[in-house]
């Protein structure tokens, strides 16, 4: 992308086709910005599969509703991760990555962790110890 937009500066492009629009930014203000550079240095731009092209008027209108539906769409995409995280982490569901400190794995599902009073206790003894020795 910066390479692309070098080349922009440099006044080494005409025009810029790309097969869909999200495939450069979901973001509308990355876009606008996009555009304003493209404009200043007279840089056209098109979809191959949305067939429309920054040339006219009624292509920029075309551009900035479909647009703003990749914004929307992206921004109910991460909506929908963070509820599913957050309802996961109701249910005490373990979503992955490394067991936390002081706790292991259910044999009942690979999802699910306890926290075992023996872990538990060595490691606050492994923190406190830490923070002894730290240099601070």
């Amino acid at each position: 992308m910066q390479q692309l937009l070098d080349a922009v500066r440099r006044g080494g492009i005409d025009i810029i086709v790309v097969y869909k629009v999200d495939r450069l930014t979901r973001s509308l203000a990355d876009f606008a910005k996009l555009v304003e550079l493209f404009d200043e240095y007279n840089v056209s731009f098109v979809s191959v599969t949305q067939s429309f092209s920054t040339i006219s008027s009624m292509g920029r209108l075309t551009l900035n509703v479909l647009l703003s539906s990749a914004q929307f769409e992206r921004e109910v995409i991460g909506e929908r991760v963070r509820d599913k995280i957050a309802a996961s982490k109701r249910r005490g569901l373990w979503m992955g990555g490394t067991v936390p400190l002081g706790s292991r794995n259910e044999k009942s599902g690979w999802r699910s962790w306890t926290m075992t009073p023996i872990s538990c206790a060595a490691s606050s003894g492994s923190i406190s110890t830490s923070a002894r020795s730290a240099p601070w």
